[in-house]
């Protein structure tokens, strides 16, 4: 396991990993404790969120998405489209800024983290 790690961060030091970024980051948006978020060049309709190597919360967005078809959570997410392999890149709808008076006063549990700054507007609702 260990030479796949260092295979996958020299591939990423390459003209290849490099040109990748360059390919589809477009301009940096924000950061996480384990996530750097930017424009997605593609379809501005999204943002690429860029996962450090020992982070999961992409993965862990990805699963909330797909488990929630069909409850209500659904509408407390935005849409995830795409996640590479190993969960290291993220494809999701961006969403606009969320003024801090439009936060609901009551939010579902599974939510967890209710620091105004990790949630945006999208679709009219607050996710």
């Amino acid at each position: 396991m260990e030479s796949r790690t260092n295979e996958r961060e020299m591939w990423f030091e390459t003209i290849v990993g490099k040109d990748l970024f360059e390919f589809i980051c477009g301009e940096y948006i924000d950061y996480g404790s384990q996530r750097v978020v930017f424009d997605y060049k593609l379809d501005r309709t999204c943002v690429v969120k860029l996962q450090s190597e020992n982070g999961f919360q992409n993965a862990m967005e990805w699963e909330l998405w797909h488990d929630s078809e069909g409850t209500d959570a659904r509408k407390w997410l935005a849409p995830c489209v795409q996640i590479s392999p190993n969960g290291i890149w993220l494809i999701q709808k961006k969403t606009s800024t969320l003024l801090y008076n439009k936060l609901p006063k009551k939010m579902p549990k599974f939510l967890a983290d209710f620091n105004p700054d990790n949630f945006g507007m999208y679709a009219g609702r607050v996710v």
